[in-house]
């Protein structure tokens, strides 16, 4: 999962980093069930999926994924840009990495009543591991690819 990309386009915003975190959970138009600000956060994680599914640069890197990634090739790009995003990010935020992960963990737990129980226990679990500062180190984005790799059923290689 790529949080740490989505929840820098967000730009801070309460709402739409809230929407970001729990869209992939919200199927359909039941988005319209939830609050305007959060509905935006929702569809603005869908317009950044969608520009990435179809950009002809993330494109390339995903078709030279395919060789040892499989059908899950896109997800693996995905935590790649999150690493890519977290390796640099001083270049990109004022805050540092560590700071920008533990306000987004307050602000998320601050609005869980927006979070399904999954969504909320996802959250215990980034929190403790730490997933937005640890994609920035080789070894964190390793786990991100075996966490992904325990989650789902293929040949793990």
């Amino acid at each position: 999962m790529n949080f740490l990309g989505h929840f820098w386009l967000d730009g801070g915003d309460t709402n739409l980093r809230v929407g970001n975190f729990i869209a992939d959970g919200v199927k359909g138009k039941r988005y319209l069930e939830y609050p305007q600000e959060i509905q935006n956060g929702i569809l603005l994680h869908r317009f950044i999926d969608s520009y990435t599914d179809t950009n002809e640069d993330v494109l390339q890197g995903v078709r030279k994924l395919y060789s040892s990634a499989g059908k899950f090739a896109p997800v693996v790009s995905d935590i790649l840009l999150d690493h890519i995003l977290a390796s640099n990010w001083e270049r990109f935020h004022p805050l540092s990495l560590e700071q920008f992960a533990e306000n987004s963990y307050r602000l998320l737990k601050d609005n869980k009543t927006y979070l399904s129980p999954k969504m909320q226990m996802m959250l215990d679990y980034m929190e403790r591991q730490n997933w937005l500062a640890n994609y920035a180190t080789p070894d964190g984005f390793k786990r991100s690819v075996l966490g992904l790799a325990n989650r789902v059923s293929f040949p793990k290689n």
